[in-house]
C-alpha cells in the first residue's frame, strides 16, 4: 500500500497532517496545503435554461454528469474530506443549480451536519418562485431552500434594465423578477441576497453604471452587491481549449479596464474603501467598499495559470469527482 494522509487535530483545534499507510484520504498536495482558505465549489449540474453570451462555465471544462444517487453519495464523502482538512465554505453554483433540486436539497441536508462558515447558492433566480415537490411537500423553491438551512443566495442580475438583461441571456426564457424575489427572500429571518453583476463595456462597466446599479439594489432592499470582472484568459492553450469560442470573443470584446475602474470608484464621494483580499489562492483579488450602507465588492480573476499541484478551489463537479481547478480532466484528484 502507498502512503495516505489523514487529518489530526492539534491542541488548539486546528488541523495537522500526518502520513500513514493504508488510510483513506486525498492525494498528497492536500496534506501539504490544508483547505482552511479554499472554497468548496459545488456544481450540481452544468444545465441552464439561459445561454448567456459571457457564460464562464461555457469557457471551462465540463465533464459528464453522474446520476443523482451516485452524485450525492460522492458529495457526502467529499464534503467530509473537505471539512476534515479544514474547509469551511461551500459555494453551490453551476450551470443553473436550481435545475437539479434533488441534488441541492440532498446536499443542504448533508451540510447541516457540519459547522460551516458559509453555505451559499449562486443562481440566476429565475426559478426561485416556482413550486416544486420534494418528499411529498409542494412549495416554492425558495421555501424548500430556506427549510433545508440555506441562508445566503447570490443572484446574477447583470443589469438593472430587464430588457438589457434579456439581451444578455440569449434565450427565450424570461429573466428573474428580482423585485419579487427580493421581496420573498426578505420575508424570511436571516435569509439574505447578494446581487452579482458582471462588468461589461456595453452594459455595467463604468462609474455611472455602478452607482446606478447600487441605487437599484438599495431600492429593492438589497444591501450587498458584487461586481465581477470578466475572466482574464491567460495561457490560452490551457484556459480555453474546451471553450465555446463565440463566448471567448464576446468576453474579450466586453472586458473593461478593471484597475482603472477601481481608481475611479475610489474618487466617488461617500465610497469608503474597506480592504483588498486575495481571491482563489492569489489567482485574483476582491476589493470591498461601503457606499451609503451598501457593501460593494469588486472581484477579478485570472485563469489558465493555476498551480497544477495545488487546489485553486476544491471543485466538486457534476460527475461526482473532485478537481484542483476547471482547466481539464487531468486536474481531477485521484483518490
Amino acid at each position: 500500500m502507498g502512503e495516505k494522509q489523514i487529518v489530526r487535530t492539534s491542541k488548539d483545534g486546528s488541523p495537522t497532517f500526518a502520513l500513514l499507510r493504508g488510510e483513506d484520504s486525498l492525494s498528497h498536495p492536500l496534506g501539504n496545503l490544508g483547505l482552511r482558505d479554499i472554497d468548496m465549489k459545488v456544481y450540481p449540474t452544468f444545465g441552464c435554461g439561459h445561454d448567456c453570451k459571457f457564460c464562464m462555465t461555457d469557457i471551462r471544462y465540463k465533464p459528464n454528469e453522474a446520476n443523482t444517487i451516485t452524485y450525492l453519495k460522492r458529495f457526502k464523502k467529499s464534503l467530509n474530506r473537505y471539512y476534515r482538512f479544514g474547509g469551511r465554505k461551500v459555494l453551490i453554483t453551476g450551470g443553473e443549480p436550481t435545475k437539479a433540486m434533488e441534488r441541492i436539497l440532498g446536499m443542504l441536508e448533508e451540510a447541516q451536519r457540519y459547522e460551516l462558515d458559509l453555505i451559499v447558492l449562486y443562481t440566476n433566480g429565475s426559478r426561485l418562485l416556482e413550486t416544486y415537490e420534494y418528499r411529498g411537500k409542494t412549495k416554492k423553491i425558495v421555501e424548500h431552500l430556506y427549510d433545508a438551512g440555506l441562508r445566503h443566495i447570490n443572484i446574477s442580475v447583470h443589469h438593472y434594465d430587464p430588457k438589457k438583461r434579456q439581451r444578455l441571456l440569449n434565450s427565450d426564457e424570461g429573466v428573474c423578477d428580482i423585485v419579487e424575489v427580493a421581496r420573498e427572500v426578505n420575508k424570511r429571518d436571516e435569509m439574505c441576497i447578494r446581487l452579482n453583476c458582471t462588468l461589461m463595456r456595453d452594459y455595467i462597466g463604468d462609474v455611472r453604471g455602478v452607482i446606478d446599479y447600487i441605487g437599484f439594489a438599495k431600492r429593492i432592499g438589497v444591501t450587498d452587491v458584487y461586481f465581477r470582472d470578466l475572466f482574464h484568459l491567460e495561457n490560452r492553450a490551457l484556459s480555453i481549449r474546451f471553450a465555446e469560442m463565440g463566448k471567448v470573443e464576446f468576453t474579450d470584446n466586453q472586458r473593461i479596464n478593471f484597475d482603472g475602474l477601481i481608481r475611479d470608484i475610489k474618487r466617488v464621494p461617500n465610497m469608503q474603501f474597506v480592504k483588498t483580499m486575495s481571491r482563489h489562492v492569489g489567482q485574483g483579488k476582491t476589493i470591498l467598499f461601503n457606499y451609503n450602507g451598501v457593501q460593494v465588492w469588486f472581484g477579478t480573476l485570472e485563469i489558465g495559470t493555476e498551480n497544477a499541484n495545488r487546489f485553486t478551489y476544491f471543485a466538486f463537479m457534476p460527475d461526482g469527482n473532485i478537481y484542483y481547478n476547471m482547466n481539464g480532466p487531468e486536474f481531477q484528484v485521484k483518490s
